[in-house]
């Protein structure tokens, strides 16, 4: 039977057959990752009518909203705003703005904290089947998300993104990691986390002097 037929089938009611002894499901497309570009084509795609789901293995909003993008504005807004004040502290503006370490880390928190629900949300109004687990490919139309779950899908889009890594030279282990930089500024005071994290390129570094960090190579 062509999934076609078994899409249609399913169409009828909830098709649920046995396939290598593990649950199947049907659907028109399915995404892997819930970052910004699965979200946006898989609310796109069903808005067109499609059957769609998604799948991560990570809470649901992705490496923008929950680790790097979004929660990065938070601390670069903050130290440009200090750095603003005490520039300004010459000419006459005061008092000279002082970074509330522990309470911009709540106000970051509060903030990404919130993004897997309310994208949970977004794809239960939207009618998204939502699925969570690790997707392995069985065939070109076959994914396993753990052994008693299989999903077939006409389409299959792979929006995954990136993942950090290390970097092999000299001096890299005084490095950090974006995932290591957000456990590490929860658990640190800002002067010893900006300090960890200049060597990451320009807009770090330029953050870290905005926020008051010693760095050698400024």
């Amino acid at each position: 039977m062509s999934l076609r037929q078994l899409a249609k089938l399913r169409e009828l009611g909830q098709l649920r057959i046995k396939w290598r002894f593990a649950m199947v499901h049907i659907y028109d497309v399915l995404v892997i990752g819930t970052g910004t570009a699965g979200y946006t084509l898989a609310l796109t795609l069903r808005k067109a009518g499609r059957r769609v789901a998604v799948v991560d293995n990570r809470p649901y909003g992705g490496t923008c909203a929950m680790r790097g993008c979004q929660p990065k504005k938070y601390l670069v807004a903050a130290a440009e705003v200090a750095h603003l004040s005490q520039q300004m502290s010459g000419i006459g503006i005061q008092p000279v703005a002082q970074i509330d370490w522990p309470a911009l880390m709540q106000s970051k928190a509060a903030f990404t904290d919130a993004v897997p629900e309310r994208t949970e949300k977004d794809f239960q109004k939207a009618g998204i089947e939502q699925l969570h687990g690790t997707a392995r490919f069985l065939s070109p139309e076959e994914v396993e998300i753990d052994p008693d779950l299989t999903v077939r899908a006409e389409h299959i889009v792979i929006a995954t993104g990136s993942k950090t890594t290390k970097l092999d030279f000299p001096g890299a282990e005084f490095t950090v990691t974006s995932d290591e930089s957000q456990a590490r500024a929860i658990a640190t005071s800002h002067r010893v986390y900006w300090r960890r994290l200049y060597r990451h390129g320009v807009r770090p570094c330029r953050t870290c002097r905005r926020c008051g960090g010693h760095c050698p190579a400024a």
